[in-house]
């Protein structure tokens, strides 16, 4: 989405929001990637997004571990604040 940039490592970005991304692959349609993510206390995670989105897509971590927000990240942090779920 970024692949313009003049920031060579923005250009490079796709996705964030990450804790620990461990597997990733591409559905056999090459439609969509699919990541599997480490989670922090409660679940582990499978991201799944289209290899079309027109912007990086964010999956939420700190603010969010799967659906449910992290409610110490949220008070003390205004991206948090502004960072929808994304179940």
């Amino acid at each position: 989405p970024w692949a313009s940039s003049p920031d060579v490592s923005r250009a490079r970005i796709i996705a964030y929001g990450f804790r620990n991304p461990f597997r990733l692959t591409l559905s056999p349609d090459g439609k969509k990637l699919v990541v599997s993510d480490v989670g922090w206390n409660t679940y582990e995670e499978v991201n799944v997004m289209r290899t079309d989105e027109p912007a990086p897509v964010n999956f939420g971590w700190p603010c969010y571990e799967g659906p449910e927000a992290q409610p110490l990240y949220m008070q003390a942090s205004p991206i948090c604040a502004a960072t929808p779920a994304t179940a």
